[in-house]
């Protein structure tokens, strides 16, 4: 008896390991049409929106420019939340910390490219595009993280169908997301401007 759950432990074990392994190898090239995917499935909205949104506020925040990262990283959120069901319906695995994963390193490996110093002398460059890469994968990563969590405490504490948690964690990640993630951009706004 015990040699069968020493075995079901080293399978479990060595599954986590190969997801991580596939994470790592998969991340860049998946993250990056996720990336540009999800700017196109977005971007017609954005650039008809944009015009109704004031270019700052008296606090010099760039309410436009938070719009922007917000909604290009929903694009790369949705796409990851149907890579999510797909993956759900087709091989009944639940692949919310992997998904999660790849965000926070797409996230890092963005955010090294912008600081890494240029022939120009190394200064932090906020129109670089690097810039604005990693802040539609943190925005998208934040979202994330709020859906994941909602569908964690749902598969805890509710018995319900699992499209049923998916549907609740993708409404309550939207206003809950948007709300952390305008946090989050007012204390980086702080932090890079004074």
């Amino acid at each position: 008896m015990s040699d069968n759950n020493h075995n079901d432990k080293k399978i479990s074990t060595l599954q986590i390991i190969i997801r991580i392994i596939l994470v790592i190898i998969l991340v860049v090239p998946v993250e990056t049409l996720f990336f540009v995917l999800g700017i196109r499935l977005i971007g017609t909205i954005y650039f008809y929106s944009t015009g109704s949104f004031p270019r700052s506020v008296t606090s010099g925040i760039s309410i436009q420019r938070f719009f922007e990262f917000w909604l290009f990283g929903l694009g790369i959120y949705i796409l990851h939340i149907a890579l999510y069901i797909f993956f759900l319906l087709v091989t009944k695995v639940k692949i919310r910390y992997d998904l999660l994963g790849a965000l926070i390193i797409a996230i890092i490996v963005s955010r090294i490219l912008w600081i890494t110093p240029s022939s120009g002398g190394g200064i932090l460059d906020f129109s670089s595009w690097w810039w604005e890469i990693s802040n539609y994968f943190l925005f998208a990563m934040i979202t994330f993280a709020v859906f994941t969590l909602s569908t964690v405490l749902l598969d805890k504490h509710i018995t319900m169908a699992e499209s049923g948690k998916i549907l609740i964690s993708f409404v309550l990640s939207l206003p809950v997301g948007y709300g952390v993630s305008w946090l989050v951009w007012l204390i980086l706004f702080r932090i890079f401007h004074g």
